[in-house]
C-alpha cells in the first residue's frame, strides 16, 4: 500500500524551497529530505517502500522539475518571440520566491537577464542555416584537420598546404560525394514509408524529417488561410499555426524554433495534402543542407559508396597542370617542367578545376631551358612546390 502512496505536501514544499535555495542535485536533496522527515516532522524511520515520506529518486527528480517550471526560468528561455520573452519575465518577477529571495533577484538579473540576447529563444537568428552559424562543424573539422597533421613530423606551412591539397580536402571531397549518393534512389531502393517530397533530399533531412512523422498519428488540422493551418495535438490539446507559402514556412512550436527544420506539425500538412518536392517552400527546397547535389552526383563513375574515405582509392587527387610553374625560387635551382599526371577517373576532375584555377602562371625563363642540369620537383620541399602557388595565387 506504501507503494501507491503520493508524496507529502509537506515534503514537496520542502523540495521546492531547498531547489529554489540552490540544492540541484537529486542525492543531496534525498539528504536533506531524509534530515528533514526526522527532525522537523518528527516520523519515525519507515519502511522504505512508503513512498509518502520516503519519495524515491524518481519523485524528487519530478518535484524539483516543477520547481523549476514554477520559477518560469524555462517559459523565458523558451519564449519564442519578444513580447512572449517580456512577459514571461513579469511573470518571474511577480512570484513569492522572486520578492523573498534578493540573492535570485541580484544573480539572475546580473548574470542572465543583463545578456538574454545570447541564451533566449526569442533573440535567435530565424533563418533556416542555423546549422552552418554554429561552431560545432567547425570545431569538428578542425579536429579532423589536426589528425591529418598528426600524420606528418614536418610543421611547416609548404606541409600544411601540401596536407591540404592532397590528402584533407580530396578526402572531404569523396565523403561529401559518397554521403550523396547513398541519398539518391538509385543507390537504394526507398521505404514505402518515405513521403514522396523526401526522395530527393541528404540522409541526415531524411532522418530528421521520419523521426518526426512517427508522431503525427495523434494530430488534426484546420485550414485558416490560403497556405495557414491551425494544428491540434489530440492528447495533450496543444495547438499551433502552420504557415506553409512559396517563400517560408513556419511553425509556432518549440521544436521549430530550435531547429529551423520541418516539425510534426509541418510534415502532418504535408502528407496530408500529397506535396511533393516542388510544392516545398523556397526556403527548404533551395537551401543546399538539404537537397541532394545533382552536380556532384553527376560527375562520377559508379563507385563502392560502403568504401569509408580513409580506405577509398586517390582517384580525387589533383593532377599537376601544364602550367604549373618549377622554378624553384627559394634556392634558384634551374629546372625544367615535369610531365602532367592525368587523372585515373572523372570524379578528379571537379577538384583539380578547382585548385589549378591560377590566372597567370609563372613561365620559366630562357635561362632556365637553356640548362642542361635537371632537377625533379619534390612537392615535399619546404621550396616552392605547388601547394606554395597555390596560396600565392589566392594572395
Amino acid at each position: 500500500a506504501g507503494v501507491s502512496q503520493p508524496i507529502d505536501q509537506q515534503v514537496a514544499g520542502k523540495v521546492k524551497s531547498l531547489y529554489v535555495e540552490g540544492v540541484q542535485n537529486v542525492s543531496k536533496m534525498e539528504r536533506h529530505i531524509h534530515t528533514f522527515v526526522q527532525k522537523d516532522l518528527n516520523i519515525t524511520p519507515l519502511s522504505p517502500l512508503t513512498r509518502r515520506f520516503n519519495p524515491t529518486k524518481k519523485d524528487i527528480r519530478n518535484h524539483m522539475a516543477l520547481a523549476a517550471d514554477e520559477l518560469r526560468l524555462k517559459g523565458i528561455a523558451h519564449a519564442t518571440n519578444e513580447s512572449a520573452f517580456n512577459t514571461a519575465v513579469n511573470r518571474l518577477q511577480n512570484h513569492p520566491h522572486w520578492s523573498s529571495n534578493k540573492r535570485l533577484q541580484s544573480w539572475f538579473s546580473k548574470h542572465w537577464l543583463s545578456v538574454s540576447k545570447r541564451w533566449a529563444l526569442a533573440y535567435r537568428d530565424n533563418s533556416s542555416n542555423i546549422r552552418v552559424t554554429t561552431t560545432n562543424g567547425l570545431e569538428r573539422k578542425h579536429g579532423e584537420l589536426k589528425n591529418y597533421l598528426s600524420q606528418s613530423s614536418d610543421n611547416s606551412v609548404s606541409s600544411l598546404a601540401t596536407i591540404l591539397v592532397k590528402k584533407f580536402i580530396p578526402d572531404n571531397y569523396k565523403s561529401y560525394t559518397i554521403e550523396n549518393i547513398k541519398a539518391i534512389q538509385q543507390y537504394k531502393q526507398y521505404s514505402e514509408e518515405i513521403p514522396v517530397f523526401l526522395f530527393e533530399t541528404t540522409v541526415f533531412f531524411k532522418k530528421h524529417c521520419m523521426s518526426r512523422i512517427q508522431r503525427c498519428s495523434d494530430l488534426t488540422h484546420r485550414r485558416l488561410s490560403d497556405g495557414s493551418y491551425q494544428v491540434k495535438n489530440v492528447q495533450s490539446g496543444g495547438e499551433y499555426k502552420v504557415h506553409l507559402k512559396k517563400d517560408l514556412s513556419s511553425c509556432t512550436c518549440t521544436d521549430w524554433h530550435i531547429h529551423h527544420l520541418p516539425c510534426k506539425h509541418i510534415l502532418h500538412i504535408m502528407i496530408d495534402k500529397h506535396y511533393n518536392w516542388e510544392d516545398m517552400p523556397d526556403n527548404i527546397k533551395d537551401n543546399p543542407l538539404y537537397i541532394i547535389d545533382r552536380d556532384v552526383v553527376g560527375l562520377h563513375q559508379p563507385i563502392d559508396a560502403t568504401t569509408p574515405p580513409d580506405e577509398a582509392s586517390t582517384e580525387l587527387l589533383p593532377p599537376v597542370s601544364n602550367d604549373m610553374p618549377t622554378t624553384n625560387d627559394l634556392s634558384h635551382h634551374q629546372q625544367t617542367p615535369t610531365e602532367p599526371v592525368q587523372p585515373t577517373s572523372d570524379l578528379a576532375q571537379p577538384v583539380a578545376d578547382q585548385f589549378h584555377n591560377i590566372s597567370d602562371p609563372i613561365q620559366p625563363s630562357a635561362s632556365d631551358h637553356a640548362t642542361s642540369h635537371v632537377q625533379p620537383v619534390n612537392p615535399l620541399k619546404p621550396s616552392c612546390s605547388r601547394a606554395q602557388h597555390l596560396i600565392l595565387a589566392e594572395c
